[in-house]
């Protein structure tokens, strides 16, 4: 358990439509010439933007290690490392490895019975480490915090806290965030064994007035095997995403935004093969 898990069933569901750019993600088959080849290609809204990214997954002779070389269309190329396992309960990631090493980032996470504690830190953010900790109190109960911490000065900045309670078919979920400034509250329960519908509602206390908002979700399961979900906001928008297995090792997700206000919409699209 960590901090992140204590709302991941519910951002699961609420979690915003992948609008405005198309992607297409291949990875090469275990039993194939390109084994551990990942190529991932992004295109904005306008077709005026391309990302491409390539990247290679080299497993080191000792368990749990692994090397990924990536470059993309610039001609950038970094590498990211994995050790996962090497001390049981212990994950270590460095990414964005370059020679010059100005956008790496480090993190560890270690997981004890039931706390599990992670630390991020980069090149170019300083001494600045953002922690979590979390403690499962039993089977269905979770809490935990999260900071940003400079050692150097002794300084905490951008801490949440947030907890969940899992009661039968429904979860419940509350978070004060933004140092304060922010307290969600939210639930997310299956109807079926195919549906889910969650709810968040969100109190921000930072600027001049309280303001308040929340989002509504239901995620589905269809008898062909596609699965589709629609997100409300009170902001007005409406997103609705629907994923299919084209065929075996290919699917496609289709995003759709409908914007009350301009009465303007979005579209997306991702296609995934060789998973």
């Amino acid at each position: 358990m960590f901090f992140e898990d204590l709302t991941r069933d519910l951002a699961a569901v609420l979690e915003s439509a992948a609008v405005a750019v198309t992607t297409i993600a291949a990875t090469g088959r275990k039993d194939s010439a390109l084994a551990g080849v990942d190529v991932a290609i992004d295109v904005d809204e306008r077709a005026k933007a391309l990302d491409v990214r390539v990247g290679r997954t080299f497993e080191l002779p000792v368990d749990g290690v692994t090397i990924t070389a990536k470059t993309n269309q610039r001609g950038d190329v970094s590498a990211d490392v994995e050790a996962r396992g090497l001390i049981a309960g212990l994950d270590v990631v460095a990414e964005k490895l370059t020679k010059e090493m100005n956008d790496a980032t480090f993190g560890a996470k270690y997981a004890l019975d039931a706390i599990g504690i992670t630390a991020d830190g980069s090149v170019g953010g300083g001494d600045a480490i953002e922690a979590s900790a979390a403690f499962a109190i039993d089977d269905d109960t979770a809490v935990g915090a999260k900071a940003t911490v400079t050692p150097s000065s002794g300084a905490v900045t951008e801490w949440s806290l947030a907890a969940h309670r899992r009661d039968g078919p429904t979860t419940l979920s509350a978070a004060v965030t933004d140092g304060g400034n922010t307290i969600s509250v939210g639930w997310v329960s299956e109807l079926d064994a195919n549906t889910k519908a969650g709810m968040e509602t969100k109190l921000q206390t930072g600027g001049e007035s309280a303001k308040l908002s929340y989002s509504l979700g239901v995620a589905k399961k269809l008898q062909s095997g596609d699965t589709m979900r629609v997100v409300y906001t009170s902001h007005g928008d409406t997103d609705v995403t629907y994923t299919t297995e084209l065929c075996e090792g290919a699917t496609a997700t289709a995003c759709l935004r409908l914007a009350s206000k301009g009465h303007h919409y979005k579209t997306g699209f991702a296609l995934s093969m060789g998973q």
